[in-house]
């Protein structure tokens, strides 16, 4: 059976849950109004991105579930793919909950399963490793007899890694790769964006949906915009 859709590219606020979750669930009801099988939305779109050490607050975690209860009750009939913060039961060294940049995948009403993000950037604006601990490996997820595999940005940007996350799903049997970002704008960053992706889908012959945080955001000397 052949899949209907949707990209919802969103404006997600840091911190902002409820009102990142209505925004969220607006646009869930469009794509099921347009008769679309997944919708998909981008990196950290329920606690938006750029959280810095808000992500450790045990209330903001936990309104964070909240929402992923409340958004699951709006998917039947849908699959859903968004971004969360993830949290495990184990502690980092120092106490720190361990904490994951996951990708959550939600289908008529039931919460069943979570990609964990592989690559971790640390350059330019990312310092990802302060907060969130690198998953280990890929998973492959079923919507309407389709395998899909998820990446979550760097995942897509191998070059520099010892691992490849969309080798693996493509080992796994993907039969589609779904990439959510969170990715900055700047000069020459489309282009590259393009060629990265189409080298992606030319290496492994599988089709791949892409998908990026819109905004802009103060901080980190100055205002940090997504472009989409």
């Amino acid at each position: 059976m052949n899949l209907k859709i949707a990209i919802a590219q969103i404006p997600s606020t840091p911190g902002r849950i409820r009102e990142n979750t209505e925004l969220i669930i607006s646009k869930i009801r469009i794509a099921k109004s347009k008769k679309a099988s997944l919708v998909v939305f981008p990196e950290l779109s329920i606690p938006g991105y750029l959280l810095m050490d808000l992500c450790f607050n045990q209330s903001f975690l936990d309104e964070q579930r909240s929402a992923i209860e409340r958004i699951a009750l709006e998917t039947n009939g849908i699959g859903v793919i968004l971004g969360y913060v993830r949290e495990s039961s184990n502690q980092r060294p120092g106490g720190r909950r361990s904490l994951y940049n996951s990708a959550a995948f939600i289908n008529n009403g039931k919460f069943e399963g979570f990609q964990d993000k592989i690559l971790l950037p640390d350059y330019d604006i990312f310092d990802e490793h302060r907060y969130f601990l690198s998953g280990e490996e890929p998973r492959i997820f079923s919507l309407n007899g389709k395998k899909i595999g998820i990446a979550i940005c760097e995942d897509l940007w191998q070059k520099g890694y010892k691992q490849n996350p969309l080798a693996d799903l493509k080992a796994l049997g993907a039969e589609l790769l779904v990439n959510i970002s969170a990715s900055p704008f700047e000069i020459g960053k489309f282009e590259e964006r393009y060629r990265v992706v189409s080298d992606a889908v030319s290496s492994y012959g599988l089709p791949l949906v892409y998908t990026n945080l819109i905004g802009s955001f103060d901080g980190f000397d100055g205002e940090v915009v997504f472009d989409g």
